[in-house]
């Protein structure tokens, strides 16, 4: 399906000064192409599943910080 995002991760996003981490979704080029409307919470049916979204989660506090308005459609840029 054209324009619809391949793939998706956890990132960190800093908005003003707080950071939160918001789901990111990826086109086929690896370019970010949106974020979720709000932070994630979690929320899971069994300690397993939460096991692994917190994993997930702390993943993504590895990876650049995404500034929260910064122009979609390029590679995610680090925040300074």
């Amino acid at each position: 399906m054209a324009g619809v995002p391949s793939t998706w991760n956890f990132r960190v996003v800093k908005k003003g000064a707080d950071f939160a981490i918001y789901s990111a979704y990826y086109d086929h080029n690896g370019e970010l192409k949106g974020l979720s409307e709000s932070p994630e919470s979690l929320d899971a049916e069994d300690v397993e599943s939460l096991r692994e979204t917190l994993a997930l989660m702390i993943e993504a506090c590895d990876k650049p910080v995404v500034e929260y308005g910064e122009e979609i459609g390029g590679p995610a840029r680090k925040s300074t």
